[in-house]
């Protein structure tokens, strides 16, 4: 995929392009935009999805973006904290304010760019669902990371210009958005990456607020804790996927629930 012409990576309005080492999970090629990026990943899908015997997979694990998540890559990238990844050809080819940039213009042109920005990869949710539903027919686990936009968040957002940068804005992770648009909700969990994350008032974990935006179209609901966690966050996710009635809870990673001195 990278191999493509036109530019298959994400670009900032910096102009850093995003890439990540090799094998690492965070090297991704735009398939949120660039339509031969994605034709590429179908293909790739349907053949994955045709070599794989029926009967195998409990699953698939969906998102398209770094670490296999639904987002955009990192706010914080190359010495910037604000970065907003719309600035490759294929992205601004179909920009409704194409060459603007944060910090300039109205706050208009802002929110214009953000509803873009959010929609775009609202859209590559909805096709990934139908595709990995269609392919592999095994429920799709919705890899959902951080906290995402919350009410009220965004006209602040766009009042600065985008300059205000919240990182669930950046990646755009309109959540609301993305559970609605999906075209296989039934057979479609969603699913947090943030099962560990601390509560605040006012500001309710993400496994919870997920919960409550997945409720009103009968969602399933699953996840896993953030990575590197403890006994203390362990205690946590369990407690949090038996009370909101997960169908699925994932640990990372496996090496930590492994004893070390006795390898059980």
């Amino acid at each position: 995929m990278f191999a493509l012409p036109g530019g298959t990576y994400f670009v900032d309005q910096y102009g850093d392009v995003f890439t990540g080492p090799s094998g690492s999970g965070n090297r991704v090629a735009n398939a949120v935009t660039d339509m031969a990026v994605r034709s590429a990943l179908a293909s790739y899908l349907a053949a994955l999805a045709h070599a794989i015997p029926a009967g195998l997979l409990s699953a698939v694990r969906a998102g398209g973006g770094p670490y296999g998540e639904l987002r955009y890559p990192s706010s914080s990238y190359a010495g910037h904290t604000d970065c907003w990844w719309a600035y490759d050809q294929s992205t601004q080819a179909t920009s409704p304010v194409p060459g603007w940039r944060p910090g300039t213009g109205s706050v208009a042109r802002a929110t214009a760019f953000l509803n873009s920005y959010n929609a775009n990869l609202t859209q590559f949710a909805a096709w990934q669902d139908s595709t990995y539903s269609s392919d592999f027919r095994v429920p799709v686990l919705l890899l959902m990371p951080g906290w995402g936009q919350r009410p009220g968040v965004a006209a602040e957002v766009e009042s600065s210009l985008l300059t205000k940068s919240y990182p669930e804005f950046n990646q755009g992770l309109d959540w609301p958005a993305e559970l609605a648009a999906l075209p296989d909700k039934a057979s479609t969990i969603a699913y947090t990456t943030y099962l560990d994350a601390p509560s605040f008032p006012g500001n309710e974990d993400p496994a919870n607020y997920l919960a409550s935006l997945a409720a009103p179209y009968g969602m399933r609901l699953g996840g896993e804790n953030t990575g590197g966690g403890t006994l203390a966050s362990l205690a946590l996710s369990l407690q949090r996927a038996r009370s909101l009635g997960y169908v699925v809870f994932d640990w990372m990673d496996q090496g930590q629930v492994v004893a070390s001195s006795t390898g059980s």
